[in-house]
């Protein structure tokens, strides 16, 4: 693949949808029937489509960046040909739809190879970087088949309705392909992102030096530069378990990311910057915000009564009920059990705060100030009020 050029995959792309235009030559295009070919040729612009998409996913793995512009269009284009046979009930009318979009393919892809051109030396480094949201050459690979996937799944049931070969109505089995689609996706990108795989490990096993050795290996790859910059949240996010200076030094070199779930995580990041560096006011502006973005309201109401405890001494009646100590994620627990350790000790209750600081040693993680803090509850021998929110 490295020894191929990319505007091999250009002309490939763009000789499909041409051929697709020369076709009209060896038919009829008339304005009621649609495209009418031979039966020889009758099925080739359906081939032709199959063909330019498999290109086009290759272009992709070549460039490290999905082409989504005419991704999308393939799928707009395909849609309405199935709109347009369901209706005729005639190949050639969904003929004629391919004719049409490959003119605007064609010149897409014409219109790219211009683009490469004239840019290639300025562009060289950013076309070397994965696409955003890619972690490496393997995901980005896995993902590409799967939409190769996806696209002969659709070519196949296109062909069977078009035969009367499925034993149902054909709204039926675009409702299953669509069904069967969506879990290939989602199964993809959730089993082959080398990321949550390092984030599931942390959470269950309480490892943060492994995790941050496997996330700086991720890193190494050549990623997008907003990529890079959500590493470095998820990274920061994490470390205010095991060192507080390093983690506000991490999060003060992070960018404030677009994507909207990036943003949450950075959001969530700032709120714990915020506190530890004390500026409570702050980390209520950016809860605000968060709760003016109609963020799930149960982690909004988390989030608060979080500022509560280590902004203030203020009570807050049945806590532990409201704050789960039982989840499926040990990393969520031992935060919890950190919470808890905290709002106890600070309202006069040195008991209850030892019991939680006994829970975050039993856990056994490697979270240096988590276990520093429970340390000092556990060796206490009367009340403090101590702000140990400071990692000193």
């Amino acid at each position: 693949m490295k020894k191929i050029n990319v505007i091999i995959f250009y002309l490939l792309e763009l000789i499909s949808m041409l051929s697709i235009l020369l076709l009209s030559f060896f038919g009829k295009m008339d304005g009621d029937l649609g495209l009418i070919l031979a039966d020889e040729i009758v099925y080739l612009p359906v081939i032709l489509y199959v063909l330019f998409t498999i290109f086009l996913i290759l272009e992709g793995i070549k460039n490290r960046k999905l082409p989504l512009s005419r991704i999308i269009t393939i799928v707009i284009g395909v849609l309405s040909s199935i709109m347009m046979y369901s209706d005729s009930n005639r190949i050639s009318m969904l003929n004629a739809t391919l004719f049409i979009f490959s003119i605007v393919l064609s010149i897409m892809v014409i219109v790219r190879m211009l683009k490469k051109i004239p840019n290639s030396n300025k562009e060289g480094n950013l076309e070397k970087t994965l696409p955003e949201g890619i972690f490496s050459n393997k995901q980005l690979i896995l993902q590409s088949i799967s939409i190769m996937i996806i696209v002969i799944l659709v070519s196949i049931v296109i062909i069977l309705n078009m035969n009367n070969l499925i034993p149902f109505q054909p709204w039926i089995s675009y409702v299953l392909l669509f069904v069967v689609s969506f879990i290939i996706l989602f199964a993809f990108a959730l089993i082959f992102n080398p990321l949550n795989k390092v984030l599931n490990k942390i959470n269950k096993e309480l490892s943060y030096s492994s995790f941050k050795k496997e996330l700086l290996l991720i890193k190494n790859n050549k990623l997008h530069p907003n990529t890079i910059n959500y590493l470095n949240i998820v990274l920061a996010n994490y470390t205010f378990s095991y060192n507080i200076d390093e983690a506000c030094n991490l999060f003060e070199e992070c960018q404030v990311p677009k994507n909207k779930y990036h943003k949450r995580i950075y959001d969530i990041a700032a709120i714990n910057y915020h506190i530890n560096k004390k500026q409570y006011d702050d980390a209520k502006m950016v809860l605000e915000s968060l709760r003016g973005n109609k963020i799930n309201k149960a982690i909004v109401a988390n989030l608060e009564r979080y500022l509560i405890v280590f902004s203030t001494n203020e009570e807050i009646a049945n806590i532990e009920s409201f704050i789960n100590c039982n989840n499926r994620l040990n990393y969520v627990n031992i935060g919890n059990y950190f919470t808890l350790m905290y709002y106890f000790n600070t309202r006069n209750d040195l008991c209850k705060a030892k019991e939680y600081a006994d829970k975050i040693i039993t856990l056994n993680s490697d979270f240096v100030y988590y276990n520093k803090e429970a340390n000092k509850v556990i060796n206490t021998s009367e009340l403090v009020d101590d702000n140990i929110d400071n990692n000193n």
